[in-house]
């Protein structure tokens, strides 16, 4: 693929990601706020939906799901006591099977989401500006 269509398709998948959280945001507008047109509320409802994609981005982006690996093993050699015997040595042959699935590339999410709260954090700041 060329670099041209690189850029295009990465440009493409952060625009549909970034008007994903654009529609969840009015979605906590509308529900939340009653779709009252302040600048603070807008800036909560913008600020509230994309403070948590972007740190279940940043935990899924590195890999910091791995810690409920071992909760995952312990269930299932307490339950399936016999198959997972069978399947796993021990518990380092199912965290080398099941880790590298843990990680993944969450880099269009992670940067739609901090557009967002860059604009989130620009509408309070110009609403405690004028507030004084």
């Amino acid at each position: 693929m060329s670099k041209l269509k690189k850029v295009i398709s990465f440009l493409l998948a952060l625009l549909i990601r970034f008007f994903i959280l654009f529609a969840a945001s009015v979605v906590i507008w509308g529900f939340v706020y009653r779709f009252e047109f302040k600048v603070d509320i807008i800036s909560n409802s913008i600020f509230i939906v994309n403070v948590i994609v972007f740190l279940i981005a940043l935990i899924i982006h590195l890999g910091a799901t791995r810690i409920f690996i071992s909760l995952g093993y312990t269930t299932k050699y307490i339950f399936n006591y016999k198959k997972t015997k069978n399947k796993y040595d021990g518990y380092l042959d199912y965290y080398q099977e099941v880790a590298p699935t843990h990680k993944k590339d969450m880099t269009y999410w992670l940067l739609s989401s901090a557009l967002w709260l860059l604009i989130a954090i620009i509408l309070a700041s110009v609403y405690l500006q004028t507030k004084k």
